[in-house]
């Protein structure tokens, strides 16, 4: 180590938590300093969506999710919300343009791969 009396808050300004593959956004700090003090710790993940508008329909577009999430778990997690009414549908539609959306999500959305 090259440093090994750096403190817990010259750590976290340098490397402020894990870079996951599928992005994701960490709910929460204390989790970081948890892992960082004793090696062990449970982070709560959430998806990194933004909305647009497209053929007067609002559309949640999801471009990360959680590590060890699946598309498919994604997908009947929405289908639930659909069954409730808490969202309008799912969109089908799968477009090329949109590479980065590896879920669906809202009253449209997109993904790359045929059958989502």
């Amino acid at each position: 180590m090259i440093a090994p009396d750096v403190t817990l808050d010259e750590l976290l300004e340098v490397m402020p938590g894990p870079d996951f593959p599928t992005g994701g956004i960490i709910c929460g700090g204390m989790g970081i300093r948890q892992a960082y003090l004793t090696g062990r710790s449970t982070l709560a993940l959430r998806s990194r969506t933004h909305f647009e508008t497209e053929k007067n329909s609002d559309v949640i577009v999801v471009t990360e999710i959680p590590y060890m999430e699946t598309r498919d778990r994604i997908r009947e997690k929405l289908e639930l919300l659909v069954a409730e009414e808490r969202i309008k549908r799912i969109s089908p539609n799968c477009r090329p343009d949109r590479p980065q959306c590896p879920a669906l999500a809202g009253t449209s959305a997109h993904c790359t791969e045929a059958g989502c």
